[in-house]
């Protein structure tokens, strides 16, 4: 039988239901066509996630979320797992999907986890419209542009 090994570590200094992130992570792996393997999730604080951002990626700032890929989908000899790698997550910071930096035809892990947990009762997710969230000004104005090439071309991001 194929299953998923999730190894959860929280070093965020919140409350985190590892069980419940692990069984989340296995669902929307398999979701995914993703039926084993090994994952490791790490909770960590906001300035442990801005610490290996700036490392690894080169920007300073805290994120919701960094993911260090490890094996991708070819096939391993048997009795080998799949390494897929570390998602390290922050609690404190969160996810906003007004702002993937995905290609707009990849799917979105973000929206994939919308779908999967919306349905469920006592979940709910927040969505702030462009009047919610202070920014620059500058910024702002981009965020506009980018909305208004959406609406007029008609390019949404795939589900």
């Amino acid at each position: 039988m194929n299953v998923v090994e999730v190894e959860v570590a929280n070093r965020s200094g919140d409350e985190v239901d590892e069980r419940a992130a692990a069984e989340l992570a296995r669902r929307v792996l398999a979701a995914e066509g993703v039926d084993d393997g090994e994952l490791g999730i790490a909770f960590v604080s906001p300035e442990e996630i801005k610490e290996l951002k700036r490392d690894h990626l080169g920007i300073d700032e805290a994120t919701d979320g960094l993911s260090f890929p490890i094996d991708g989908r070819e096939q391993l000899p048997d009795g080998v797992p799949r390494q897929l790698g570390d998602a390290v997550l922050c609690p404190q910071v969160t996810g906003d999907v007004t702002q993937i930096d995905l290609p707009r035809d990849q799917a979105s892990g973000l929206v994939t986890v919308q779908d999967i947990l919306g349905p469920i009762e006592g979940i709910a997710f927040v969505r702030f419209g462009h009047e919610d969230v202070v920014r620059h000004k500058l910024v702002q104005r981009i965020v506009e542009a980018y909305r208004r090439h959406t609406e007029e071309t008609g390019t949404e991001r795939a589900r």
